[in-house]
């Protein structure tokens, strides 16, 4: 974080870390928003189908974009396309059954 701060590029460092430069900027505006505090590891806690429901739907509906919602949500990337992915092809309704995972 202190080199970005200092001005290094992120094209440099997503080269030097082999990382890609969306994933930094994703952390650059954590901290910005949140601290260092964001940048430790939390437990997980398993999100709701509501809330999944509510996240989605402002993307959907109301135009938030995807980078704003996982600041503001504090959500990672993967799970938050496949939210969205999951309502574009089966719809709402699908958020909220749940599934076994594993074996």
């Amino acid at each position: 974080m202190s080199r970005v701060k200092a001005g290094c590029p992120i094209r440099q460092l997503a080269k030097e870390n082999n990382l890609h430069e969306n994933k930094i900027l994703d952390w650059v505006r954590l901290y910005d928003r949140y601290g260092v505090d964001i940048l430790r590891k939390r437990p997980k806690i398993k999100p709701t189908s509501d809330f999944k429901e509510q996240v989605v739907r402002e993307i959907l509906e109301k135009g938030l974009p995807l980078s704003h919602a996982l600041i503001k949500y504090r959500i990672s990337r993967t799970a938050l396309e496949g939210w969205v992915r999951t309502v574009r092809k089966h719809g709402y309704p699908e958020l909220h059954i749940f599934r076994r995972k594993g074996r």
